[in-house]
């Protein structure tokens, strides 16, 4: 069996109202990421990164997460991300500052430049 090599992609959300933006624990966002990957790879593209697609790190307070996808997928990932204006009825851009091979790199990665994620 062949093993599927992943990336960690850190994303920040930026809603347009602070107020109103309330994504809960963080863990429906890559199920409400859903639609707009269908309309842009297909179903083919769909199945092939929504089955390896999931929400490591979540920090609420800041709107930053940590997505872990399949290498392959991984630019078409970060494509489709630029490219989404609502998350769950709340507009909202997705920034994408850094892709690493592994968890630890993509932790300390966020852990070095809070002050490009405020």
């Amino acid at each position: 069996m062949v093993r599927v090599k992943h990336r960690y992609i850190i994303f920040k959300i930026i809603p347009e109202d602070l107020n109103a933006a309330d994504f809960g624990d963080g863990y429906s966002i890559p199920k409400s990421l859903a639609k707009p990957f269908i309309d842009m790879f297909g179903d083919f593209g769909a199945g092939n990164v929504l089955t390896s697609v999931n929400l490591v790190v979540w920090q609420p307070e800041k709107f930053t997460g940590v997505l872990r996808v399949a290498r392959d997928w991984a630019t078409n990932y970060v494509k489709m991300l630029d490219t989404i204006k609502d998350i769950k009825g709340i507009k909202a851009d997705i920034k994408v500052p850094h892709i690493s091979g592994t968890i630890d790199q993509a932790q300390r990665w966020i852990a070095n430049n809070q002050e490009s994620l405020n």
